[in-house]
């Protein structure tokens, strides 16, 4: 993608090669021509990002089947996916939320991870173009969402100012009527908060995947 694509601004390679586009703040004196070639994606003067929203679709209105996706979202959460029995990165995954509070998994696969990881760092704001969308699976959930968001070697970032129409956090919190209709059912991963009666000693378990460290925690959560 062009810098005329990604937003305006001026074009450079990251460490890792994957392109990139300068932030609105570090542009030159020439940003806001470049505002006007990339058809309107560039912020203006006074902060607003209207029109890069005019020009993306909400995490709503994204589907499967699709690859050249743009959005425009927060990475509210970010961590590494680690296959327990070896400690080998898996995947960089990721949680976006858009300017209607709609949540999606993203997720970076092992191949692209170097390309990617220097240029996304948790609660920013990105436009993030040509992505794929595919089906979420069937269990353990980070969302409730029934879709993830796949980068590709040909997806491009690129870092906005921030702004305050997209949400830094988002929950679902679970009372204990939620919770007790979740039993033995494993599609989502449910988020509690409450107050910490009782934390237990760190202890070691065998599992199928080796020896694991666990912590028993007794949580006062609304009823």
């Amino acid at each position: 993608m062009t810098a005329e694509e990604g937003g305006g601004g001026e074009a450079r390679r990251g460490e890792e090669g994957a392109e990139v586009v300068k932030e609105e703040g570090e542009a030159d004196s020439k940003s806001h021509d470049a505002d006007e070639v990339a058809g309107g994606m560039g912020i203006d003067r006074g902060g607003k990002w209207s029109r890069i929203a005019m020009l993306c679709k909400t995490l709503s209105e994204i589907r499967p089947g699709k690859e050249l996706w743009k959005i425009t979202a927060r990475i509210t959460r970010l961590w590494d996916a680690i296959l327990r029995s070896s400690g080998e990165i898996l995947s960089i995954d990721m949680i976006l939320i858009d300017e209607k509070g709609t949540m999606v998994h993203g997720v970076i696969n092992k191949a692209y991870i170097q390309k990617f990881k220097t240029l996304i760092q948790e609660d920013n704001v990105y436009v993030i173009a040509n992505v794929r969308v595919t089906p979420a699976a069937k269990t353990y959930r980070s969302v409730e969402n029934d879709k993830v968001v796949n980068f590709l070697p040909t997806t491009t970032i690129q870092k906005i100012k921030d702004t305050d129409d997209i949400p830094k956090y988002s929950f679902k919190f679970c009372n204990i009527d939620m919770l007790s209709k979740r039993i033995n059912i494993d599609t989502y991963l449910s988020d509690v908060i409450g107050i910490a009666a009782y934390i237990g000693l760190v202890e070691e378990t065998r599992t199928q995947f080796g020896v694991s460290k666990i912590r028993d925690i007794v949580l006062l959560i609304e009823s």
